[in-house]
């Protein structure tokens, strides 16, 4: 790059291969790794849920975020810049509600067990290879699509295969006396002894959700079993007896599902070991709701009759009616701060999400203080929670803190940093809500800059272009972005007019102003979310974000050969796949220059104060330039390497 008055520090490139090669690597990673230190950024994350995770050419249906593949997927997101994965809510889903945002709390979603490993020494061979191969589907590079799409189905009946399999063979091998099988057995009668409450109760719901053929137990024709856990709680003769009836009877399927739930935790447990040891955290979603299991099992901690859902945003400008169990603000605490059942269950739940994790996404971060709530019977009665005193909800106010009492220390337990947190607080605030959350605890947001413009987003938000609810970015109304405000705020030096015009002549092509885009996030905020759709280019929609739509929603994932279509796709300069080097190169520019032009006001000020010119911008500018001028140089190489066609 040249600019009129300073010295020339331009790089002549060599022509390179498309792309990288493994001795770039390295040099590669500092690259970006120093320019994004220099634009002072904290935190990358691609938002991408683990079901759509990739393969590694076979595969069960979905992803998984804890197999061998997404270990090489992790390394590959470390080269490109980012240390954190937004995961989704990674609790056990049904055939009919595949959405992570129904899922449990407790109990894990056995789909995302690494299949292989169980054919492993370590887990004492308990699946054959002959099994492992039957039920996996080779899923070849066809090297045309940057995407794929799960099967949820056929995941199901391949998990019940392989699950069932394992189960009854290691059985067998302890049984055998196999010492590796052995060692297997004592940990997980240790995760029984740890979990017995919910475990027991989970594997008895299963048993009569199968009994029933729905988990909507308010359907189920025995009176005793739908409130089962609550009856037996009391004591009750009849429900007691109904409950060792079950347990005696399935005593091995409710076994099963409990060892189910242990391989799927070891296996979350074993993950978190190796993330640690590249520097990579996952970020997990806690999510706002409850399961239907989770709902069963503790009855008392819920409102009756009331859901949570959101004030604006359904059928003709209504409410959304999510039937979200309610927690009953009466069984929060007492006045003595001690948890009730409901505030117990809150922070369990919290406990869950962390374990095995390294930080949290915040859903509707309104549910937690202040949430819009409707009466299941007739939902035209309803409104926030903090407006229903008059019908005797939450007279106390109890709601209101549960941050505080509940949240934050379950975070300090945790080691996790209230502003490291991602607090979703997009939605419809109230007066409560403002005073608690930004006045009285000042917490950070997450600012979805499709509308705004990052540089007014705080600083401790993270901020984020689209979402797993939102179109790729490549599909957004982009004239809302603004050329002019775009052009000036990334070339804004007064020398460099001529390539601020040249720049903004150019945002009419999608692709640069898609690079604009993000390099305003990158630019201006610490801590980022890209969706790996909008990083890979992909044009096609995760989930409808409050549309049913379900021959789509949650099943978009990446291919098998992403690495391929990623470089690929990057030879075509209209692409919409994000060059992270050219981004930063973008961003870095965008905050020299902005640095300039701020000495220049100040340097213009002078002049009009004292009649003389200091020329401070000058200087800056070119210590500027001594000092980062290489680091430019570099991410034009590296841009040019991934943009050049292979040979």
């Amino acid at each position: 790059m040249r600019i009129l008055g300073i010295k020339d520090y331009s790089y002549k490139n060599p022509a390179f291969e498309r792309r990288l090669r493994k001795d770039e690597e390295q040099d590669y990673k500092n690259t970006i790794h120093a320019a994004q230190k220099q634009l002072g950024l904290h935190n990358v994350a691609m938002i991408v849920h683990g079901s759509a995770f990739p393969s590694d050419g076979f595969d069960s249906g979905i992803g998984s975020p804890y197999g061998m593949p997404s270990k090489k997927f992790l390394k590959f997101l470390d080269l490109h810049g980012f240390n954190n994965v937004q995961l989704g809510p990674p609790g056990e889903i049904s055939k009919s509600k595949i959405s992570p945002y129904e899922s449990g709390v407790f109990a894990k979603n056995k789909l995302f067990i690494d299949l292989e490993a169980l054919t492993g020494d370590e887990y004492a061979n308990i699946l054959s290879d002959e099994t492992y191969s039957r039920v996996l589907e080779k899923n070849p590079a066809d090297g045309k699509t940057n995407y794929n799409y799960s099967k949820f189905y056929d995941a199901f009946d391949n998990y019940d295969i392989a699950l069932s399999e394992a189960y009854e063979n290691f059985k067998k091998k302890v049984d055998a006396g196999d010492l590796n099988a052995r060692k297997m057995a004592a940990d997980f009668n240790l995760f029984r002894m740890k979990n017995s409450e919910w475990l027991v109760k989970d594997g008895i719901f299963k048993v009569l959700t199968k009994m029933y053929g729905t988990d909507d137990f308010e359907k189920w024709e025995n009176p005793l079993d739908k409130d089962l856990p609550k009856l037996v709680a009391k004591g009750n003769k009849e429900a007691l007896e109904r409950f060792d009836r079950i347990l005696t009877r399935s005593d091995d399927e409710i076994l099963k599902n409990s060892f189910i739930q242990f391989i799927a935790d070891k296996q979350i447990k074993e993950h978190a070991n190796f993330r640690k040891e590249i520097g990579f955290s996952y970020i997990n979603d806690l999510l706002v709701g409850f399961s239907k299991s989770d709902v069963w099992s503790n009855p008392d901690a819920f409102l009756k009759d009331w859901r949570m859902g959101s004030k604006y945003g359904g059928p003709d400008g209504g409410p959304q009616l999510w039937n979200i169990a309610v927690l009953d603000p009466d069984k929060l605490y007492d006045k003595n701060g001690k948890l009730g059942v409901s505030g117990e269950l809150l922070r369990e739940k919290i406990n869950s999400s962390l374990d095995g994790f390294d930080n949290l996404r915040v859903d509707h971060a309104f549910g937690l203080v202040d949430p819009y709530i409707y009466n299941v019977n007739d939902p035209k009665i309803g409104g926030n929670i903090s407006k229903l005193g008059h019908l005797g909800i939450d007279n106390d106010k109890k709601f209101r803190e549960i941050l505080e009492r509940i949240v934050f220390p379950a975070f300090k337990e945790h080691g996790v940093k209230l502003n490291d947190a991602v607090w979703e607080d997009i939605g419809a605030a109230t007066d409560v809500f403002d005073y608690m959350y930004h006045y009285k605890y000042r917490l950070p947001g997450l600012t979805q800059i499709q509308w705004a413009r990052a540089e007014h987003c705080p600083q401790s938000n993270w901020t984020l272009v689209g979402s797993h609810d939102s179109v790729p970015a490549s599909q957004m109304n982009m004239e809302v972005w603004n050329k002019d405000y775009l052009a000036g705020y990334l070339n804004a030096d007064p020398l460099r007019e001529a390539e601020r015009e040249k720049f903004k002549s150019k945002l009419d092509n999608k692709s640069n102003m898609l690079n604009a885009k993000f390099a305003e996030l990158f630019r201006a905020t610490k801590n980022i979310q890209i969706s790996f759709a909008d990083f890979f280019g992909i044009d096609k929609v995760y989930n409808y974000g409050g549309q049913n739509h379900i021959k789509s929603n949650w099943k978009l994932r990446l291919n098998n050969d992403y690495e391929d279509t990623y470089y690929k796709s990057l030879e075509n300069i209209n692409s919409n796949t994000m060059c992270m080097p050219e981004v930063l190169k973008t961003a870095v520019q965008g905050k020299i220059d902005m640095t300039v032009a701020k000495w220049n006001d100040r340097d213009i000020k002078i002049e009009k104060l004292e009649g003389k010119n200091p020329h401070h911008a000058a200087q800056i500018r070119e210590a500027l330039y001594e000092k980062y001028q290489p680091l430019l140089n570099k991410l034009d190489k590296y841009s040019k390497i991934l943009r050049e066609k292979e040979n």
